[in-house]
């Protein structure tokens, strides 16, 4: 800032490696663009304060999850509902993507999609339905 003798002030601001030039503000002009500038600096200085911190455990949202198995197919996610349970199912590339309610059974999961009958422990991961023999996947990791 450069003031001169017939209180008018020049201004030079670095923008992107470009001298911009504003000449002949007046004293109050410069008043009013420092007050501008002084609440945006602490407008900043507040905002960058406070860090912003987004976290989510998994497809339970902001819940942990109640349990979790992984297949020799899929992923299988068993979350705490409105209601009851609810068993989320996805192939390992994030396909597939399954809602279902359950209900826990001492350390089983059983649920229904309408068309399908859902069964999960520790040990195996059971889909049946009506007159077709049931599809059986091993438990490969439950937490």
């Amino acid at each position: 800032m450069l003031l001169r003798a017939d209180h008018t002030l020049n201004l030079v601001f670095f923008a992107n490696a470009n001298l911009v030039w504003y000449d002949r503000l007046t004293i109050d002009e410069d008043k009013t663009m420092l007050k501008t500038l002084v609440g945006l600096g602490i407008t900043l200085g507040i905002g960058l304060s406070f860090p912003v911190v987004a976290s989510a455990f998994s497809v339970c949202g902001l819940q942990k999850p109640q349990a979790t198995f992984k297949t020799t197919r899929r992923l299988i996610t068993i979350c705490r509902g409105e209601a009851s349970f609810q068993m989320i199912m996805t192939y390992y590339d994030g396909t597939g993507y399954q809602i279902i309610p359950v209900q826990r059974e001492k350390n089983l999961y059983r649920g229904t999609d309408g068309i399908n009958n859902f069964i999960v422990n520790n040990r195996e991961f059971i889909i049946g339905s009506d007159g077709e023999p049931p599809q059986r996947e091993r438990v490969i990791q439950a937490k």
